[in-house]
């Protein structure tokens, strides 16, 4: 539904209290392994985000807007995205830069609703993998 806040409810807007659910979680992910590491957990994150407009899946942290392949491999039950980068990430002030920079290349057009709404749909990932160095977990 054009002009119902979905892009707004996830991206957020400019000011703190204006957040995301896509910022909001970064938070809480990035406090929650700070915390842990007190029991010996030590994580490591990457974001990716990719962009589907009109059937063609880009790469929205990508230099070029190449079109991406996505393929289910034999005996595989998920689906990857051929080519998608994947950015090492360390902080949340990281993530917010990836997703601005993300922000920027997104396709985009005026609506009778909106002056900005976004024409596609967009897949923000953040990776976690952790080690308890006190476990071996």
């Amino acid at each position: 539904q054009t002009g119902s806040g979905k892009t707004f409810t996830m991206e957020g807007g400019q000011s703190e209290q204006d957040q995301g659910v896509i910022s909001r979680s970064v938070a809480e992910a990035f406090d929650a392994a700070h915390e842990a590491t007190s029991r010996g957990w030590e994580y490591n994150f990457a974001a990716s985000f990719l962009e589907i407009y009109n059937e063609t899946v880009r790469d929205l942290l990508a230099s070029d807007s190449e079109k991406l392949e996505m393929k289910r491999p034999r005996g595989s039950k998920s689906t990857e995205v051929v080519g998608l980068s994947t950015h090492a990430v360390s902080t949340v002030e990281e993530v917010h830069g990836l997703l601005q920079q993300a922000a920027t290349t997104r396709a985009v057009a005026c609506t009778a609703a909106n002056a900005q709404s976004s024409r596609s749909h967009s897949v923000f990932r953040l990776s976690l993998v952790g080690r308890n160095s006190t476990t071996g977990e």
